[in-house]
């Protein structure tokens, strides 16, 4: 797709704020955001458009995870851990110490997984149990333990590793001028994410052709040995097959879900060099951030069509 006006993103994102006020203001429960972002790999800024919300910044739940596992696999690539090792489920997945609320893709203790796998499982189906399992492996990384240390048995140690792994997250991003204030790796906490970083951190991953973007492109697990469950699918319903609103132009990002924080986070790809995103973040349920994203891609679409016939 080959688009050369030099203002096309006026075009493509044209009176979006106007057109969309009432079914915005429907919607709006007192979280609602909306952003639209464009994405060049060859200029260092990214363009941020805010067509709905007053503030600057969001509940991102589980967007998290797209920090968290950024810096996790930068950990691993430093200190040459191939994905491919087999690490073994421990205490961090015991029910004491997790969320109710949190999802959870069904790991049991001792089961042997590879990196890889724990990875795809924190990502595709956002599993908050592969994520902790990843945080205790980190934990001993960089404390120069075997990565299957067990380092858990009471919830003071749990507490430790969380808030050390969290502030180790946060340290990371602030060396690439991305603040973060994570205090926990799966996102359960209702932290607060501005949303110009949520655009540094997604320029960063387009820019390096970062790996965890091949990750996020993917419709579901595939061939997870000693997982109960033979595949998981995305959480994102415009990247599967078989939903009759898949849209083979959007290749990620991430969904978010708390209490009142129903989000979104669409990449678009336009080609090679560009990537158009769409944030609806803060909606009531799930069903509110599916009207709303429809309509904004269907729009959208509809605006890059008329570009490429001028």
């Amino acid at each position: 797709m080959s688009i050369k006006n030099k203002n096309e993103i006026n075009v493509i994102f044209k009176n979006m704020e106007s057109k969309f006020f009432n079914l915005f203001k429907k919607f709006d429960h007192g979280n609602l955001k909306v952003v639209l972002f464009e994405f060049k790999t060859e200029k260092e800024r990214t363009h941020i458009k805010q067509i709905w919300g007053k503030k600057d910044h969001i509940v991102p739940a589980s967007i998290t995870k797209l920090f968290t596992i950024t810096y996790f696999l930068d950990v691993f690539n430093s200190y040459n851990i191939e994905l491919n090792t087999i690490v073994k489920v421990g205490n961090e997945i015991n029910k004491k110490f997790l969320s109710p609320s949190l999802f959870k893709v069904g790991l049991k203790k001792n089961t042997n997984l590879t990196l890889k796998d724990l990875i795809f499982l924190s990502i595709v189906p956002s599993g908050g149990d592969a994520v902790y399992v990843l945080t205790r492996v980190i934990f001993n990384l960089l404390n120069q333990n075997n990565l299957n240390n067990e380092i858990i048995d009471y919830q003071e140690d749990w507490n430790n590793m969380i808030k050390h792994i969290s502030s180790e997250i946060n340290t990371y991003f602030r060396s690439k001028n991305i603040l973060t204030e994570i205090s926990d790796p799966t996102g359960i906490n209702r932290d607060n994410l501005k949303i110009s970083e949520l655009g540094k951190l997604t320029n960063f991953l387009i820019k390096n052709n970062h790996y965890l973007l091949n990750l996020i492109n993917n419709e579901r697990t595939k061939n997870i040995i000693n997982i109960r469950k033979l595949e998981f699918k995305t959480t994102n319903y415009l990247m599967r097959k078989e939903n009759i609103y898949f849209n083979p132009n959007i290749i990620g990002l991430k969904t978010g879900t708390l209490k009142d924080w129903h989000n979104l986070f669409l990449l678009y790809k336009l080609n090679e060099s560009k990537h158009l995103g769409i944030l609806v973040a803060g909606c009531a349920n799930k069903n509110d951030v599916k009207t709303i994203s429809n309509h904004l891609i269907f729009d959208l679409e509809n605006n890059i069509r008329k570009l490429l016939t001028q």
